[in-house]
């Protein structure tokens, strides 16, 4: 895990090994990347949690109505 900035925004990024991704039966699910492991970006818990709460408000009638 590495911190990092993303858009002006602190992130953590958090990357597998690529013996770990290649050993993996899902692996084509997961990513693309034939040489190195699957790479994650993660916001902090309030951004994420801020994100997530407004994209399942979304999902309302009274969203979707406006």
């Amino acid at each position: 895990m590495e911190p990092c900035r993303q858009r002006r925004t602190e992130a953590i990024t958090v990357r597998f090994a690529a013996a770990t991704c290649q050993a993996c039966p899902a692996k084509d699910l997961c990513t693309r990347s034939s040489r190195s492991g699957r790479q994650l970006s993660l916001r902090p818990r309030e951004i994420h949690e801020a994100v997530a709460a407004a994209r399942a408000g979304q999902d309302s009638q009274q969203w979707k109505a406006r």
